[in-house]
């Protein structure tokens, strides 16, 4: 039966976290492999700093802004145009432990951290730096 054929009250999209489906759908009628799948889904910790440049300093020097580490900062990304002269952004991409460290830090201390990693793997950073925000 196609799609558009069904009945409504035939089709459930659910878009909560298995953490509340493991309560909501313990009784439901859902196949072993689903039940599995909410049972066991573990989550961690994820930590984004988003730091806004006044210029892509790092296409100038070669760079592409994408960088793995091994600081706290772990990666990094880059977000704008492609000319070296605009605005662009970096991200700092952090999971699981690092992250939880970064969680026990106030906003402020997250970004002073994140702004030496940053400056670290792109020297410079700091000079070029007009703005900031983090999301846990």
């Amino acid at each position: 039966m196609a799609l558009e054929e069904r009945r409504s009250e035939e089709i459930v999209v659910c878009a909560l976290p298995f953490s509340m489906t493991r309560q909501i759908f313990g009784e439901a009628k859902l196949s072993a492999e689903k039940q599995r799948v909410i049972r066991t889904q573990e989550y961690f910790p994820v930590e984004k700093v988003f730091l806004q440049m006044r210029e892509q300093f790092w296409l100038k020097r070669g760079l592409t802004g994408f960088a793995n580490t091994d600081l706290t900062s772990e990666r990094f990304w880059t977000f704008g145009s492609a000319k070296a002269q605009d605005r662009g952004l970096l991200l700092s991409y952090v999971i699981g432990g690092k992250a939880a460290k970064l969680d026990q830090l106030d906003e402020p201390g997250r970004l002073r951290l994140t702004l030496a990693d940053t400056d670290s793997v792109f020297p410079g950073a700091s000079a070029h730096h007009e703005g900031r925000r983090s999301k846990s």
